[in-house]
């Protein structure tokens, strides 16, 4: 490997550090003196502990219990009031070590105060490793106030200091991480994990059976347990930080020297190898998270208790990342072809023009991919539209699609707004059309070719189309390409299209280091907006992929759920300009019956003369609340003209998938609201038509399946929760929340405790932008 190009050396930290006044008259030293006063004192404890070790203890063993057992039970000496701050210099933390010289140009001012022991850290500008070290360190901390805190003072003398040179090993190592100094990271976790594993060797050997015997105390049993599960966990934690950092070594050029897996374009090795690593990094903050649960955070000084409780609360979820990271590079793995060649049918769904599952398909690619290689591309000229003479099956349309075509074809086969059940449409009409099997369905909308297009630069398509491709001029001129521009007499309006989507995905693959990770970054965040969705054939995989929540499903929740579907329908490309507002409002009766009331409103920002957006945005909206909600008002909607729908022709049969998954439709007379039950939830469906520079606002009144009621007898207590789902490939919309309820029951418990989630006077109010799902409950009390 080649040597780690030279960096500034990190900084020391201020560190306030308890220690006997006793401690520190032994090992005083002159003011003027370079050598770290902390350093000389824990060089000679170590060495005082070594010689110690190879010694044959002499002496009764009773009469060393009577010493211990009378040390244990005294207490530490007053404090000197008149005893000033030692103030020394100190040399650079990077610069210690046996086989290392001291500089005399690194020299910090270092001061030590008695007897409260505080901790200060320059802030670090985060990189990947940070969060990491943040944790390291949030979780050493309470180390100190816990052994300098308690009455055992020859212990406190000698593990103390080693502890605070295992803490300070875990600095210099988040800092070298910080620094993208890896080799050096991973040298001061090792280092930090054999001083911890010193510090409870140390504890061991002084203790002895007495200690065993103290564990079964009351209180100082708890002490001495809780100190052993904290220097466990910051060993592990140690460990696990060099996994990481080996980790992030196989997509470093400079530390890798020819290993770099990254620019080898070696995706699927890089995966594997990396899991390799983070598995024993998960099981060791699995280890870790376990000790923690076993620390009495009482037996902690009172200013160290909140930050305990803090970490285990907070390490559980480092293990939920981990674990999600092990998932994802497994699922990735097998969806690069690491496993076996795989072929995938990549949709583009044009989100200016809104679908349930993300927007109108107007293109799409047959893609082959072996060993994280792009083996094969084939993209249509004609788009979807090449496959609509080669259909075999004669199904009709679901009804609203009849403003449009009452024959059904792949264009339109997401009409469910649960992403699996419209995929597996799109596989039977492109298999039925004469297109081979394939292992899933990617599906993208514009925005994550426009992020792609941020991080990989312009493409220059001059030659054949006279245009530059950037992230800001992407979707106006692929729009001019693919409706006007094209060549009438090859009729092959995707062609732009075939041709841009090989250059990008070339750019992508062949990303520097810089670019991977920005490019993990916009897939991430295309995942979380449900911009970018799969869904294997493999049932399997498919399961890991809902749990990554990466499927785009119609989720199942025991309380209240709202998800609202807008489907574009002869409306053109207008959806990019509408902006949303959905209103949700709950009144818990006084004998706990549950009406709810959702106002939507559409404001168009089209301008008249724009050929794409100046056009009247026409949507068929469907609200999908719990099953078994009943309709009570609908306002606002108006519905197209009755002859403009069409008929299917002769020969058309309904399609069996669809009776099935939409079930018994009811037309309410009083509004023309469709009424079904789907996907375990109950939809209310009907049409809203807004034109440019105007908006709508509609209305719909249901009642709840369920009642939030408290009798103050069987029942004292009821919960409250909602999950908000966002449509896959919408738009953000802006959601308010209000909960209303009788003046006798109280809020006894709410989640999130955020100031998104209000109380007022009036009942409790959530406001929020549905960028992902939203979800919150209480409960309530009389």
């Amino acid at each position: 490997m080649n040597s780690p190009k030279k960096k500034k050396k990190p900084v020391a930290k201020k560190i306030w550090l308890n220690q006997s006044a006793q401690t520190i008259q032994s090992g005083r030293v002159p003011d003027t003196n370079v050598i770290n006063l902390r350093e000389l004192m824990l060089q000679k404890e170590i060495e005082k502990l070594k010689t110690e070790l190879q010694k044959k203890k002499s002496g009764s063993g009773i009469g060393r219990l009577k010493d211990w057992a009378k040390n244990l039970n005294s207490k530490p000496g007053p404090e000197k009031a008149s005893e000033p701050l030692a103030k020394i210099e100190m040399v650079e933390p990077a610069a210690f070590g046996p086989d290392k010289q001291r500089s005399a140009k690194a020299k910090k001012s270092v001061k030590f105060e008695f007897p409260k022991p505080r901790l200060r850290l320059e802030p670090a500008r985060l990189k990947p490793l940070a969060i990491f070290v943040v944790v390291c360190l949030a979780l050493v901390l309470p180390i100190f106030g816990f052994w300098g805190y308690q009455h055992l003072v020859e212990l406190r003398g000698r593990i103390v200091n080693i502890s605070i040179k295992a803490f300070d090993q875990l600095v210099l190592a988040g800092e070298a991480a910080t620094e993208s100094d890896y080799n050096l990271a991973q040298e001061r976790f090792s280092d930090a994990s054999d001083t911890f594993l010193l510090a409870e060797k140390e504890l061991n050997r002084m203790g002895g059976t007495l200690f065993t015997l103290l564990k079964y105390i009351p209180f100082k049993g708890k002490v001495l347990a809780s100190g052993e599960h904290l220097l466990e966990a910051g060993q592990a934690i140690a460990l696990a930080g060099q996994d990481v950092t080996r980790v992030i070594e196989l997509i470093n050029p400079e530390v890798a020297a020819g290993q770099n897996l990254l620019a080898k374009n070696d995706l699927t090795k890089l995966l594997k190898d990396s899991r390799s690593l983070l598995q024993p990094a998960r099981d060791r903050i699995s280890e870790a998270n376990k000790h923690l649960q076993e620390v009495e955070v009482s037996a902690l000084p009172e200013n160290y208790q909140s930050e305990m409780r803090r970490v285990q609360e907070s390490l559980p979820l480092l293990q939920q990342d981990f674990d999600k990271f092990l998932t994802f590079s497994e699922v990735f793995y097998s969806l690069l072809g690491g496993e076996a060649p795989k072929r995938y049918l990549l949709i583009f769904q044009n989100n200016r023009e809104l679908r349930a599952t993300g927007g109108f398909i107007g293109s799409l690619a047959l893609v082959d991919i072996d060993q994280g290689q792009l083996v094969k591309l084939e993209v249509p000229g004609g788009g979807s539209y090449d496959l609509q003479g080669q259909l075999k099956e004669h199904v009709i349309s679901p009804g609203p699609l009849h403003l449009v075509n009452p024959h059904w074809y792949i264009q339109d086969a997401n009409w469910f707004p649960d992403f699996p059940a419209s995929a597996k449409k799109i596989m039977w009409f492109y298999e039925k059309s004469g297109g081979p099997t394939v292992d899933g369905i990617i599906s993208l909308t514009p925005d994550v070719i426009i992020d792609l297009l941020k991080i990989t630069g312009s493409i220059d398509m001059q030659e054949k189309y006279g245009v530059t491709v950037t992230s800001e001029n992407f979707i106006d001129v692929t729009l001019n390409e693919v409706e006007n521009e094209y060549d009438r007499a090859t009729n092959q309006p995707k062609q732009f299209i075939a041709d841009l989507v090989p250059v990008l995905l070339q750019k992508v693959f062949a990303g520097d280091q810089k670019q991977f990770f920005t490019i993990l970054e916009a897939f991430s965040d295309a995942l979380s907006n449900r911009d970018l969705l799969f869904y294997l054939g493999d049932e399997a995989a498919q399961k890991k992929i809902n749990e990554l929540d990466w499927a785009g499903e119609v989720k199942q929740t025991s309380g209240d759920y709202l998800m609202v579907v807008n489907s574009n329908i002869s409306g053109g490309k207008t959806d990019a300009v509408i902006d949303q507002t959905v209103s949700h409002e709950i009144e818990i009766k006084p004998g706990g019956e549950t009406i709810a009331s959702v106002e939507i409103t559409r404001v168009h920002n089209g301008l008249k003369d724009d050929p794409w957006t100046g056009v009247k945005n026409i949507d068929f909206l469907r609200l999908y609340v719990p099953r078994g909600s009943t309709l009570l008002e609908a306002e606002g909607f108006t519905q197209p003209d009755a002859k403009l729908f069409q008929w299917p022709a002769d020969g058309y049969e309904n399609d069996p998938d669809l009776t099935k998954i939409e079930g018994q439709v009811i037309i309410d007379e009083r509004t023309g609201t469709r009424i079904n039950d789907e996907f375990g939830k109950t939809v209310f469906g009907n049409w809203v038509q807004v034109e440019p520079g105007s908006s709508v606002t509609v209305k719909l009144v249901y009642r709840l399946p369920f009642t939030v009621r408290l009798d103050n007898v069987m029942n004292n207590s009821a919960p409250y929760s909602l999950l908000v789902q966002k449509q896959s490939g919408s738009f953000d919309s802006v959601f308010h929340s209000r909960i209303r309820y009788p003046d006798d029951y109280q809020i006894t418990w709410q989640w999130p405790e955020s100031s998104k989630l209000k109380s007022d006077a009036e009942g409790i109010i959530l406001e929020d932008v549905l960028k992902n799902d939203i979800y919150f409950g209480v409960v309530f009390e009389k």
